[in-house]
């Protein structure tokens, strides 16, 4: 979504009607196969958060659903939220 430039430090939303967007496939990450340096490099992960979910594999097995994280102090309900159009299983 062009929203999501919004999330960049010091991007003028003023400027959001001047994008246009065409619809793109969303390459997903295999949230349980991916190594640490294959996850953490995502704009919604980085590198503790993919520490947390390689630790969390090796620990409970592969994840079935994002939820299984909101335990963790490296993932809040909304940030969740914004990594779910990017993951598959």
């Amino acid at each position: 979504r062009k929203e999501q430039l919004c999330e960049i430090n010091g991007f003028p939303s003023e400027s959001l009607p001047y994008f246009i967007l065409s619809e793109i496939a969303v390459k997903k990450m295999a949230i349980n196969r991916l190594k640490l340096n294959e996850m953490r490099y995502h704009p919604y992960m980085g590198y503790y958060r993919a520490a947390y979910i390689i630790d969390y594999r090796q620990m409970h097995g592969n994840i079935e659903d994002l939820n299984e994280l909101t335990f963790s102090q490296f993932f809040t309900a909304e940030d969740i939220e914004k990594l779910r159009p990017y993951v598959e299983y």
